[in-house]
């Protein structure tokens, strides 16, 4: 039998996030770093198209 206090994710995140200030801003700091490197992969991909479109014409 399983013992414990259960929560859903965003929940539990901001749960702790608010008992660790340290700990909130690790979470900012990955979801900045996340979305920067998701930008930084679409730019790579749309160069690709890009590049690829003008060797077909």
């Amino acid at each position: 039998m399983m013992g414990g206090t259960f929560a859903h994710p965003d929940i539990a995140l901001e749960f702790a996030s608010w008992l660790d200030p340290a700990f909130k801003l690790y979470l900012i700091q990955e979801f900045e770093r996340l979305k920067y490197n998701e930008n930084y992969q679409e730019q790579i991909e749309w160069s690709v198209r890009r590049s690829l479109s003008k060797t077909n014409l």
